[in-house]
């Protein structure tokens, strides 16, 4: 509910595929710009890594003004109307990062990007991980995890979570793996009117 805010999100895995034990890794990163007295947001998405599927970097530019929506791929920039290209304008963190179905407030205080932040303590089994689909015999243990929430702008100011993986998939990746899933959320800014425009090209 802030007129403005930027946040950066990054996932990184490091394990092994299951039938080979053959070392796999995988970098998601997401930042995300929001301006809401003009509808307009951007996001910058970058993955790589077999784990994901994806054999070479894939960097895409989303924008969204109004119902206007725009990507850019490979240096092209071109309006798009499918519901499966908008997404990427559209992309929120929790969409990929998951989060918390319920936490606590534990007393700790700290100040994340010059906001006052209270920390909240959360179980195992309040964790959603929506990239993460287990296979037959699959696990996913929570290793370590944190969660700090601003009450001046009511949102979350950093979230970070650990998940030891058995015999799973991640994002679009067809293989099974087992490794360690990392995720990291920092809301970044808040309250600056970004100029969000239609991108170069377009």
């Amino acid at each position: 509910d802030q007129p403005a805010w930027y946040a950066a999100l990054t996932i990184t895995f490091d394990g092994v595929f299951a039938a080979d034990q053959q070392k796999t890794t995988g970098t998601l990163n997401a930042q995300i710009y929001r301006n809401e007295l003009t509808t307009g947001r951007r996001v910058l998405f970058k993955a790589n890594g077999s784990v994901f599927g994806i054999t070479d970097e894939r960097a895409l530019e989303g924008v969204r003004l109004g119902n206007d929506y725009y990507l850019v791929a490979q240096n092209v920039c071109s309006q798009v109307a499918d519901t499966t290209t908008r997404q990427i304008a559209d992309l929120a963190a929790g969409s990929l990062l998951g989060g918390v179905k319920s936490a606590k407030p534990t007393g700790q205080r700290d100040t994340i990007g010059g906001l006052a932040a209270w920390e909240y303590a959360f179980a195992p089994d309040a964790i959603t991980t929506p990239i993460l689909h287990l296979a037959a015999k699959g696990s996913a243990t929570v290793a370590a995890g944190d969660l700090w929430v601003a009450p001046s702008v009511n949102g979350v100011a950093r979230f970070t979570l650990t998940v030891n993986v058995q015999n799973a998939t991640l994002l679009q990746g067809d293989q099974v793996v087992s490794g360690q899933l990392r995720e990291v959320y920092e809301l970044r800014e808040v309250g600056t009117l970004y100029n969000i425009s239609i991108p170069f090209g377009c």
